[in-house]
């Protein structure tokens, strides 16, 4: 790394909260790249680093001055109005002398060249600093002291260097120094911080790890190290390893047991409290059961004794405590559980979970009729689906609700596709998590997201901004991505309907309007995330037809990778120019004794075998598309005069153009709409 021309930021705080760490590094090298960028300032690169109690970030190669830069300001063309003219030199804060004339394709339009000056980077970075921090995007903010705007934590120090000097600002009651904090259990001291050797002092006097990827790669090579030397067997979980570096800045293995009598709690349990609870790694032995040790990620590497008592006290405890309360819940049926969920109010306004679960039976039995699916089944599970939530174990466990369903109707040997439902119905439960195997599972889940979002929509508590308190965004996004990997033909817009009528009362107009504008853009936004969709129109979106979007969506995924698909959006765009020109019905057919040249004819026959073969409804061949539609319609459009005088002619040959599009409606791409 240069010694110069680099620009070091930390900001130095108490405790982070670990799902929001990744965030809030991303907001603010987005911010600072887009500040710095406002004011011309050129950089090489930038490097992340965070840690639980810091967020840091170093740009390369920074120019010690602005370019000097002439922007030219377009205007109005010259022989445009008075009024046109003075009102521009108005808003640009300009006098008349201060405009000159350039030619655009061949017209004379008033010019302004504002020349932007050459600055000292230096004397910029303060405001730039400043805002990129104030812009940081916060889910949770914090107020303490007397402090002007509030942060997600309290901060405790700030370090702000370019070139090696420091640069002179105050913010959230704190001055910049060149002072940062070492580990909090290992080096909690101050330690004077030369900027471009900021990882390595940090790392060898501070005791912390500050590179993000240095942690996954240190908690990586200790597990590889585990397997090799073992022989036993631990799952990849890069989520499990991402949770660990939020909450560790020298990341430590350790290895702790507990007694083997605990392992004949089903799986799932132990997964749960080991996993998602504790935060540790579960050990498998080779046939990929599980055995009674797990592996610790301590944030220190002293007092390694201490760390394992205490992490094998509490997990004992939950898995006993699981013990005691599985053993209360042996001889329940789920069933009979039914009438006690009148006692358990759902929300206030949205009654009891019984009602929601009579209102998850009618939605999931009307998806089951639609795409018959197993009717009977579908209606014997929607009334099982929140049995669970009546007993202790999912009372003192609520991450438990759908497991306990699952290991209760396995114990009363209900149908297998029963057990799988109940315990696949609260996935996915983040975006990009798994989504239900089974065809039973989707429906409980879908009825159950849709029945939430629609019960909050009705009482008017929706998601704005940032503020989701009921994860309705994240409800919309995995009703589109179980519809969408498992294939599912249905009609959101009717279900919507169906549900309404549940609740007695349909949607305000505006409230309804407001949902099908969140169902399109989380949509749009899957979409975009997945695939090249800034160029396609969401069709059937009036419906919520998410099925056939997916399937044209997908296809057109294919066909981008060939160098022709160019003539296909030329050929398109041409065609729909003709229809909507011309208003053409799709009702006439074309007459054969009309066909006067071989590039008609060729296209006809074409066309004709291409609807009755249906190929494009199964295994779409791009070869053959290329080849026999697209080829022989830029042929067609070149060579053939449509307009020609003959009036049935003309007519006939426009109506070859609506057979072409009706052809090219599964593949129909524009920029993408919500209307």
């Amino acid at each position: 790394m240069n010694k110069k021309n680099n620009l070091l930021i930390e900001i130095g705080t108490e405790e982070l909260p670990p799902n929001q760490i990744l965030n809030l590094s991303k907001s603010f090298i987005q911010n600072i790249s887009k500040n710095i960028k406002k004011h011309n300032i050129n950089f090489n690169k930038i490097k992340q680093f965070y840690t639980p109690r810091r967020i840091a970030i170093i740009l390369y190669d920074i120019p010690t001055n602005t370019k000097e830069i002439n922007n030219i300001i377009k205007g109005p063309k010259k022989n445009s109005p008075k009024d046109i003219i003075t009102k521009f030199i108005k808003i640009h804060n300009l006098k008349i002398n201060d405009l000159k004339t350039k030619i655009y394709k061949n017209e004379e339009y008033y010019i302004y060249e504002k020349i932007i000056t050459k600055k000292k980077t230096l004397n910029l970075l303060s405001t730039i600093i400043k805002d990129s921090i104030y812009e940081i995007h916060i889910y949770k903010k914090m107020r303490w002291s007397n402090i002007e705007k509030p942060f997600v934590r309290p901060v405790k120090w700030i370090i702000a260097n370019f070139n090696n000097k420091k640069i002179f600002l105050e913010i959230y009651n704190i001055k910049t120094n060149n002072i940062s904090y070492g580990h909090s259990l290992l080096h909690n001291k101050g330690i004077n911080i030369i900027p471009y050797l900021y990882e390595k002092i940090l790392e060898k006097c501070g005791k912390i790890i500050p590179c993000p990827k240095k942690r996954i790669l240190m908690i990586e090579n200790f597990i590889n190290n585990i397997r090799k030397n073992t022989k036993i067997f631990i799952e990849n979980n890069n989520n499990l390893i991402n949770d660990n570096i939020n909450i560790t800045e020298y990341p430590t293995i350790l290895v702790g047991n507990y007694s083997k009598k605990l392992l004949q709690i089903p799986e799932e349990l132990i997964i749960n409290v080991i996993e998602k609870q504790q935060k540790c790694f579960l050990i498998k032995n080779n046939n990929k059961t599980i055995i009674n040790k797990f592996i610790i990620i301590s944030n220190t590497y002293k007092r390694q004794e201490n760390i394992i008592k205490n992490y094998q006290k509490v997990i004992t405890a939950r898995l006993k405590d699981i013990i005691f309360l599985l053993n209360e819940i042996l001889n329940i049926y789920l069933i009979k559980n039914l009438d006690i969920l009148k006692n358990i109010i759902f929300h206030k306004k949205l009654g009891s979970l019984y009602n929601k679960t009579l209102r998850i039976k009618i939605i999931a039995t009307h998806i089951s009729y639609n795409i018959r699916y197993n009717y009977n089944i579908i209606k014997t599970i929607s009334l099982l689906t929140k049995s669970d939530l009546t007993t202790k174990i999912v009372k003192n466990f609520p991450e438990l609700h759908g497991i306990i369903g699952y290991n209760l109707s396995k114990k009363t040997k209900l149908n297998k596709n029963i057990s799988i439902a109940l315990k696949e119905q609260t996935i996915p439960k983040f975006y990009k998590d798994k989504i239900p195997s089974s065809i039973t599972g989707s429906i409980i889940s879908i009825s159950d997201k849709i029945d939430t979002i629609i019960g909050f929509f009705n009482i008017n508590i929706l998601p704005s901004g940032s503020k989701d308190p009921y994860s309705l965004k994240r409800l919309i996004i995995g009703i589109i991505n179980i519809l969408t990997t498992n294939n599912i033909k249905i009609i959101l817009s009717n279900i919507i309907t169906l549900n309404e009528k549940c609740y007695k009362q349909f949607l305000q107009k505006t409230a309804k309007k407001n949902l099908f504008l969140l169902f399109i853009k989380r949509w749009k936004y899957f979409y975009e995330d997945n695939y090249n969709t800034k160029e396609y129109t969401l069709h059937n979106y009036k419906n919520l037809l998410i099925y056939n979007s997916n399937r044209y969506i997908k296809e057109i995924n294919v066909f981008l990778m060939f160098k022709k698909f160019l003539h296909y959006i030329k050929i398109h765009n041409r065609i729909n120019k003709l229809i909507i020109n011309n208003k053409i019905k799709y009702k006439n057919k074309t007459k054969k004794n009309l066909l006067k040249t071989k590039y008609e004819y060729i296209l006809s026959i074409n066309i004709t075998k291409l609807f009755i073969l249906k190929k494009y409804y199964k295994n779409i061949n791009i070869k053959y598309i290329i080849k026999y539609i697209i080829l022989p319609t830029k042929h067609y459009l070149n060579n053939i005069l449509i307009f020609t005088n003959n009036e049935k002619i003309k007519k006939n040959r426009l109506k070859i153009c609506t057979y072409i599009n009706k052809f090219f409606f599964i593949f129909s791409i524009k920029k993408t709409q919500v209307d």
